[in-house]
């Protein structure tokens, strides 16, 4: 064995004393104490024990740049000394007395049965020496069909601190209860994601967070392994992602292009209560499902238009209000991010029209009160007044000889048929004066077969607007 730094062993005996107490083994990460005189105080450091490559070293790393180098003769010392640095800590833990070595009897065996769970538990394959330290437990490396355990045990089940390294690469380091992954642990795959947090059943359960090998990022709640609440995802795309954003709830997602979601999560889903800020200068504040915006909320165009109301599937969809900057003010039913069902729309020029809208047009009864004061009842077909409808102009006030306010006469009406906002077809106009003309029109004109007649009483049966 090969040593340099800061740390040296005492003796060369399986569970001799150290100089420097380790205290905790965490995550990969150590926990040390200084002890250098009993008159001085305590000072606390975090190493990390790192493998090398050649699978007979291993590094002990400080925050401060302070290095051991372990150079073991085989890869069997190597995991010895990790062991030894594992087992030094739980001694530490668990008290200063002495410790008993036992032979652990368990008999080679090769099964593997399920729990009532489902999950499946694995028998050790091979005997090992067993250390009980005060807590009552057992420490001892064991090998599983799936991998290597080296931790405590208690009843014959993994059950406290320990790590367990996966045939696949995987490497768990943590609390463990009942053989299952239980409390705080890390879990590095293979591929180097890695968890660090709660666990519950054997799932990333609780707070945690979770790093991407390809530098993407989440911290957060999980339940049952999925992201749940509030909870921090930075995706880096080309390393274009260079902002760093906070941690606190609610959390914040970024997409590659700008783009940024605060809010709440669901089974790794922005559900719930959400901001969405897009780089553009649009925002959305509302109710989001499956990483969409559905139920209430509202949106803000960097144009001035604003909407507020039902969304579904990432689209307008149901009863909300559209204000538009250069426009007017809609109020009433959505589908698909357009005006469908009935609504009223109060134009910029002072048009006010209240009826069925289909496909963002004005489709089917509808009753439309222009800026003159003009008012039609009637059909509408894609915007225009079309068939059947009433139009009756404004009042009229009329100055009456001797009378001190003018007489208010009612306007002109025509009841007939439309098309594309003229009189076409067969209809009625009559005038305030008392004058009326019955029959056909065709484009705003009298034409041919009608009626006129006056106030006076005479009629006129042809008629033809020049």
């Amino acid at each position: 064995m090969q040593k340099s730094g800061w740390l040296q062993k005492k003796s060369s005996g399986f569970l001799s004393r150290w100089q420097t107490r380790f205290v905790i083994v965490w995550d990969g990460f150590i926990t040390i104490k200084h002890v250098p005189s009993k008159n001085k105080c305590k000072q606390f450091e975090t190493v990390s024990a790192v493998k090398e490559t050649d699978d007979k070293s291993f590094s002990v790393n400080c925050k401060d740049g302070k290095k051991l180098l372990l150079q073991c003769n085989s890869v069997a010392e190597r995991e010895e000394w990790i062991a030894a640095l594992v087992r030094g800590a739980l001694e530490d833990m668990h008290g200063d007395g002495d410790v008993r070595q036992e032979q652990s009897n368990i008999d080679k065996e090769q099964t593997q049965e399920y729990e009532n769970s489902g999950n499946l538990k694995q028998t050790p394959l091979e005997p090992s020496n067993s250390v009980i330290s005060r807590n009552g437990r057992e420490f001892r490396s064991l090998s599983y069909p799936s991998g290597q355990y080296v931790g405590e045990f208690q009843s014959g089940e993994r059950h406290g601190m320990g790590r367990f390294e996966y045939h696949n690469g995987n490497v768990y380091i943590g609390s463990w209860n009942k053989d299952r992954k239980c409390g705080y642990g890390t879990l590095t795959w293979a591929n180097n994601d890695q968890y660090r947090g709660d666990w519950k059943d054997n799932k990333m359960w609780g707070y945690g967070d979770f790093k991407y090998h390809n530098g993407n990022s989440y911290t957060g709640n999980f339940v049952a392994d999925n992201k749940e609440g509030f909870g921090v995802e930075i995706w880096i795309y080309q390393k274009s992602c260079t902002a760093v954003y906070d941690s606190k709830p609610p959390g914040k997602f970024i997409w590659n292009n700008g783009d940024m979601y605060e809010g709440y999560w669901f089974q790794d889903e922005m559900s719930g209560e959400g901001t969405i800020k897009y780089i553009n200068g649009n925002m959305y504040v509302g109710e989001m499902k499956s990483n969409l915006k559905s139920g209430k909320g509202r949106m803000r165009w960097a144009s001035g238009d604003e909407y507020e109301g039902e969304w579904k599937a990432g689209v307008m969809n149901g009863i909300g209000r559209f204000s538009y900057a250069e426009d007017g003010l809609y109020d009433g039913a959505w589908l698909n991010d357009k005006r469908h069902g009935r609504g009223t729309m109060k134009y910029v020029n002072g048009d006010v029209y209240d009826g069925m809208w289909q496909n963002d047009m004005r489709q089917g009864e509808g009753r439309c009160e222009y800026a003159n004061k003009d008012v039609f009842v009637g059909n509408f077909v894609a915007n225009f007044r079309e068939g059947w409808g009433v139009y009756t102009t404004a009042p009229v006030k009329v100055l009456m000889p001797d009378a001190a306010l003018p007489k208010v006469l009612p306007g002109d009406e025509y009841s007939g048929n439309w098309h594309k906002d003229k009189k076409h077809g067969y209809g009625k106009y009559s005038w305030s004066d008392g004058d009326c003309y019955e029959g056909d029109w065709e484009n705003d004109l009298r034409n041919n077969h009608g009626v006129c007649v006056y106030s006076n009483g005479e009629s006129l049966d042809t008629w033809r607007d020049c």
